[in-house]
């Protein structure tokens, strides 16, 4: 059987202990600021865990990769402010749908968001975009774009 040293790489005997301390504390202070970290999306999105300089955020739905690697950069920053120095380097994405909807049920709700299908909250994310003077792309027709006809992924593939 591995000794708690080589399962934690190989760390000197005892050291294992500060590194579970160390990441411990770092992962009570992101709870505590998760909702600034994450913004409006902290009720869909949860701290899974930290280990060494990766954060673990836990989604229900593998589309939120896209969302996640694109303000990946953002989030750590928010995250090692928060901390107060700079410890996160990468973010690592746990789905799992059960594990999110037992968080989720246990975290406070507005009302509206607790009365809202799924489908009628991505209406109101939609009249929103529209009221900020966003269209849907020509190409797709499935993607808001701002200021152009096409979305990125039109533009890259020529739709």
């Amino acid at each position: 059987m591995k000794g708690m040293s080589q399962i934690l790489g190989g760390l000197p005997k005892y050291k294992w202990i500060n590194v579970v301390k160390r990441n411990t504390t770092i992962e009570s202070i992101l709870r505590k600021e998760w909702k600034t970290i994450i913004g409006r999306y902290h009720q869909e999105l949860h701290l899974s865990h930290v280990r060494f300089s990766t954060m673990a955020i836990l989604a229900n739905n593998p589309l939120w990769n896209t969302q996640i690697r694109h303000f990946e950069s953002l989030i750590l920053d928010r995250a090692n402010a928060a901390i107060g120095r700079q410890t996160l380097k990468k973010i690592s994405i746990v789905f799992d749908v059960d594990a999110v909807n037992a968080l989720t049920s246990n975290t406070e709700k507005s009302s509206e968001r607790s009365t809202k299908s799924l489908e009628e909250l991505i209406q109101d994310e939609n009249k929103a975009k529209r009221k900020q003077g966003m269209t849907l792309c020509s190409g797709c027709e499935s993607v808001y774009v701002k200021n152009q006809t096409l979305c990125v992924f039109c533009q890259q593939t020529g739709c």
